[in-house]
């Protein structure tokens, strides 16, 4: 496995489209903290939170930036027959899944560090304070990363079912824009509906992990607890994963 681990590592470091995305998702973190605050964010009166509005928004962003690495990078993995030729030469089928999710999950984690970095950056320029109370931001930290590895975790998960980048890509899209349209849906009826069934709807949105990042871009619902349900579901996507990898023929 700490083959397989090294053989990523330095395929990643030669990989353009990495440093690619990383880079864009630096940009992406001054363009949304620009975007949001303007130029002269101290003009605005009673804003607060000018950083806090933006810190997060990599959660949005790593719905795009994300799948587009993990098609290229596992591209090679199924055109060139690699995964078959280290199952031939001895490897362990959910040794080369974990190698690919601990490999995604580290990307994913660095693509939001980019973005955080970037905002951040720009924020002490222009407006060096935050007024989230510091215990709460580091909930909402801890929630962040928990759902970067969600994302990971999902994505590997559909880069490693499917054989072609064709339909890798596709069921990409599919359930990205599946996930958007239902966190929506429960957001906007959320507002409508009684004290009683509010903490169920809350409950099903943040089971699903770009829903969560509504609800962490939002500063709204449990954020002590949203850790658990990104934990949930790592444990469970990873087990199916894994379960499909050693069943699959290559």
């Amino acid at each position: 496995m700490t083959n397989l681990m090294y053989a990523n590592w330095y395929r990643l470091k030669k990989s353009k489209c990495f440093w690619i995305l990383l880079s864009i998702m630096f940009l992406l973190g001054i363009y949304f903290y620009i975007n949001y605050n303007g130029f002269h964010p101290e003009r605005c009166v009673n804003c607060t939170n000018e950083l806090g509005s933006v810190l997060f928004l990599f959660l949005e962003s790593t719905w795009i930036i994300l799948p587009i690495f993990t098609t290229t990078f596992l591209a090679p993995f199924h055109q060139n027959g690699i995964i078959k030729n280290m199952i031939v030469i001895g490897h362990k089928r959910s040794h080369i899944y974990l190698v690919n999710l601990v490999t995604n999950t580290v990307v994913s984690i660095l693509f939001s560090l980019a973005f955080v970095i970037g905002a951040v950056l720009i924020g002490f320029i222009m407006v060096p304070e935050i007024t989230i109370p510091i215990d709460t931001l580091s909930f909402y930290i801890i929630d962040s990363i928990f759902l970067s590895i969600s994302y990971a975790s999902l994505f590997t998960f559909i880069g490693m079912l499917f054989d072609k980048i064709s339909s890798i890509s596709i069921s990409f899209i599919v359930v990205i824009w599946g996930m958007i349209v239902c966190s929506n849906l429960i957001m906007k009826y959320t507002s409508d509906i009684s004290s009683s069934f509010h903490l169920l709807y809350e409950v099903v949105l943040s089971s699903i992990p770009i829903g969560q990042s509504f609800l962490i871009n939002n500063f709204v619902g449990n954020y002590q607890v949203l850790w658990l349900n990104s934990l949930a579901f790592i444990g469970i996507i990873n087990y199916l994963g894994i379960l499909y990898m050693n069943r699959k023929s290559f």
